[in-house]
This record gives C-alpha cells, sequence and structure tokens, in this order.
C-alpha cells in the first residue's frame, strides 16, 4: 500500500515533473528551429513561402504541443498538492504520511538577501517547494534568488487567482495571452502585482540558462495597464540578440518591478520614484547572478526615459551587478560622470535621438526662467543631471535614428502681383504665391521610437547586450 487517499502523490510529481521536461524539450525545439530559419541567409519566394508555413503552421503546432503539456503537468503537480493534504487531513486512519508544510512565517521577506533565498530553497524538498508555489505564489514568486523556472510557477498560480477576481484587467489579460505560448520563445513570469498601478516582470527565454541577460526598465507612464507595448521590446530585443549571435542565447528581462512616474509633470521631475526603486533593482540584479546554471552570463540593463534615472541612481546608491549599463533618450541619471555609476565607464553607453524632446528637459530658474532653460540646455544640464549623451559625460554614445521632426509646421502662403500695382487698386492682373512653412508645435514620438523597425538603435543595442562592441555604432 503506498500510505496515500487516492493516488500516490509521488508518482503524480514524477509523472507531473516529466511532463515538463518535455514540453521544455519541445519548446527549446521550436525556439531552436526558429532560430535557424530566420538566422539562415535565404531568400526568395520559397524562403518566404517556408517561413510563412512555419508562422502559421509548423510553430502554433509545436507551441500548441508545448501549452498542453504544461498545463497537463500544472494539474498534476496540483492534485499531488491536493492529495497530500487529503492525506495529512485524514492520516491517523488512513496512515498516510503528510508533507511537512513550512509555515509562513519562515518564508523568507520580499527584500531578503537573494543568496540566503537560493540556500533556503534548496534546502526544502521537491514536495515542500511544489506546496509553496501553489499555496503561497504571491509569497515564493516575488523572492529574488528563487530560479526563474520556480518564480514562473508561482507566479502563474497568482496570475490566475487574480483574473478570477478581475477578469476584465486589460495588463493581466495581456500577460495571459503573452505567457499562453501564442509567441515564440517562452516567456517566464518572475514578477507580479495588481495592487496600485501594478507591477510586472517578465523574461523572455529563461534568464538561468541564457549567456546574455539583458533588463529593460521602462519609464514615465508604465504600468501593468499598458505593459502591452513594453512586452513588444523586450521580445525585440531578444529577437534582434539571438539573430545577431544565434549560438550564444540572450534573455530580455521586462523590469516594471517600481512605481513608474504617472505624469511628466510634475511626477518625472521627482528623484524619489528612482531613489525607491534602487533597492530592489539592485537586488533583482544580484538574484540573476545567484541563480545562473552554467558559466557566468553577459549582464546588461538598459534604461529608457525615466527608466534610466532609476538605473542610473541604482548603480549610484546600490551598486548594479552587470557588464553593461545603457540609457535611452535619458533626462539625466543622478550622476554627472560615467565614472560614478558603479561600473567602468567603459562599458556604460548612452543615445538620443537628433529629434528626441527629451534633451531639452531642464528645469528653469523661478528668477529668468528664458535665459536659464536656454544655457542650461546649452550645457546639457537636465532634469536629473547632465545628459549622458554629451561627451562630457564620459559615455560610449552610440547611434539611433533621428526619428518623427521635433516640429510640427503649417505651410502659409499668399497671392503677390507680378507687376507694379497703383494706389488702393482693385488687382485682376496676374499673381504668384508665395509661402513658407512656420512653425505651429512639438511632435514627441521620437522620444518613443527607438524599437521601431530598422532604427539603428535596436541594431546597437543587440551589439552591446552580445558583447559585440567593436560593431557598435
Amino acid at each position: 500500500m503506498s500510505g496515500y487517499l487516492g493516488a500516490d502523490p509521488d508518482r503524480l510529481d514524477a509523472l507531473g515533473q516529466s511532463l515538463l521536461a518535455q514540453a521544455g524539450s519541445i519548446d527549446e525545439l521550436r525556439a531552436g528551429l526558429g532560430g535557424q530559419l530566420y538566422g539562415t541567409d535565404w531568400t526568395g519566394a520559397d524562403a518566404e513561402e517556408t517561413r510563412a508555413d512555419w508562422e502559421t503552421s509548423h510553430a502554433p503546432a509545436l507551441g500548441a504541443a508545448v501549452d498542453l503539456l504544461r498545463a497537463m503537468s500544472q494539474a498534476l503537480l496540483h492534485h499531488a498538492v491536493q492529495q497530500r493534504g487529503a492525506s495529512a487531513a485524514d492520516g491517523a486512519s488512513s496512515g498516510g504520511v503528510p508533507a511537512q508544510r513550512i509555515p509562513v512565517s519562515q518564508i523568507p521577506h520580499t527584500g531578503a538577501d537573494p543568496a540566503a533565498v537560493r540556500d533556503w530553497w534548496a534546502g526544502l524538498t521537491q514536495r515542500q517547494r511544489e506546496d509553496l508555489m501553489h499555496h503561497q505564489p504571491q509569497r515564493i514568486g516575488a523572492l529574488d534568488g528563487i530560479p526563474a523556472a520556480d518564480r514562473d510557477t508561482a507566479n502563474r498560480v497568482l496570475l490566475e487567482q487574480l483574473l478570477r477576481k478581475d477578469p476584465h484587467n486589460p495588463g493581466l489579460d495581456a500577460l495571459h495571452d503573452r505567457l499562453a505560448g501564442k509567441h515564440d520563445p517562452r516567456a517566464y513570469l518572475l514578477g507580479l502585482a495588481a495592487n496600485g498601478d501594478g507591477r510586472a516582470i517578465v523574461a523572455i527565454n529563461n534568464p538561468d540558462e541564457s549567456a546574455n541577460v539583458i533588463t529593460y526598465v521602462p519609464g514615465t507612464g508604465a504600468d501593468l495597464s499598458k505593459i502591452d507595448g513594453d512586452l513588444v521590446r523586450a521580445d525585440r530585443m531578444a529577437a534582434d540578440a539571438n539573430q545577431l549571435d544565434p549560438t550564444r542565447q540572450t534573455s530580455a528581462v521586462l523590469w516594471l518591478g517600481y512605481d513608474a512616474p504617472d505624469s511628466i509633470v510634475p511626477d518625472a521631475m521627482n528623484p524619489g520614484y528612482a531613489e525607491n526603486a534602487a533597492g530592489g533593482l539592485s537586488r533583482f540584479q544580484d538574484g540573476l547572478r545567484i541563480t545562473h546554471e552554467g558559466e557566468p552570463s553577459h549582464n546588461s540593463i538598459i534604461g529608457h526615459s525615466y527608466g534610466s534615472t532609476t538605473v542610473g541612481i541604482a548603480g549610484r546608491d546600490q551598486g548594479l551587478a552587470v557588464d553593461d549599463m545603457i540609457f535611452v533618450g535619458s533626462p539625466g541619471v543622478g550622476v554627472d560622470n560615467a565614472g560614478d555609476l558603479g561600473i567602468s565607464s567603459d562599458h556604460v553607453w548612452s543615445t538620443t535621438a537628433a529629434n528626441d524632446p527629451i534633451q531639452y528637459a531642464v528645469v528653469p530658474h523661478p528668477l529668468a526662467p528664458i535665459p536659464s532653460v536656454i544655457v542650461n540646455e546649452a550645457r546639457g544640464e537636465l532634469i536629473h543631471g547632465l545628459n549622458p549623451s554629451r561627451d562630457e559625460f564620459g559615455a560610449h554614445v552610440f547611434t539611433s535614428d533621428p526619428g518623427t521632426p521635433l516640429i510640427t509646421t503649417k505651410h502659409v502662403s499668399v497671392q503677390v502681383p507680378l507687376l507694379p500695382v497703383p494706389p488702393n487698386p482693385v488687382w485682376s492682373g496676374p499673381t504668384v504665391e508665395v509661402g513658407t512653412d512656420v512653425p505651429v508645435g512639438v511632435d514627441p514620438h521620437a522620444h518613443s521610437e527607438y524599437w521601431d523597425s530598422r532604427n539603428e538603435s535596436r541594431s546597437n543595442i543587440a551589439r552591446i547586450a552580445t558583447g559585440n562592441y567593436d560593431e557598435v555604432r
């Protein structure tokens, strides 16, 4: 006799883990085939037809098989946890051996040292880990130092719980769609919270198994309800890097693990949002190092807009366990010199599009607002420090496309007589149209176009993320 009521949970666990491993193998096969198909120098009608068949038929079929196996695996693992609970409740009569459930008080707090969390997690049995991932998903999914695959399991449980409470939440829906296997490669949910503006951490490819890891920190206006746009950027960075170097997998992580400013004025002028995020961002980077398998990965971090301020202040105040630091469209990073960011200035990078209005984000002096704006802009003194794309900052400045013209114009014209006109006549002779374009407004779109198709900034980010520094332009 097994000693349990109903099925043997150990066998359910073993079968669930086997199905999960098989799903991972198929997913890796799908990703590898897709990478080879798109990484091969092959053009023409046959190439387009083959790739179209892959996208519309073969890749979705493999993805559906992966989803089915993972769903079956999760169901079996969940049943195992329930079975142990049932057997424990009836242990006196059945002779069952209940799982040693870990008390909530023994779970490390969210800000715990990732190395200590890793050691605690490693000291648990697989049965205890499964129990915690399914019964304490909010606590386990938020812990830096727990492997990405286990955090993903816990946060997927949490996501389903949140969706049952709020089935029409656009941010949760976007996460569910991206995690459902409809896209390639696989995404891992490393953090989730729905309170306030919401928070989420999503990795494209498993960072624990990747040779290159790039963490992307978005800026003003980023929140859970609008996460789909930032997920697209993470997907593009992963695709760009893996296409550039298909021999060494790159994982791109969207880190919306902080409360980003809601507005440009006054919120984004306040460094407090970045200062509050610094500890969590630094701890997350430590966790990536702690849980990584095999040789150390090449880790980069990229901040866009206010996200660059967050990255810079975290580097300044906490230190970041990264190899490269990248600023895109920055209003300043909390320091005036690349050497003050906690890493070698030779591994600090920055770009600002020619038409990005962020380069004019200066603070006017209350006694002389217009002169001070002119002077500060000329000096590159922005809201949160010296523009990191200025030479005197000391970073490597790389190229981005200019973007949409900053100044919008309107054509204004008048009809001018071709011949001299007597005083006050009613002219009916020949005329010519004379006109010019006059400025009528400002277009900020260049600030958000760094990840657009064929923008040179995307290629340069991929080169930095994969360590191909000599190719950065």
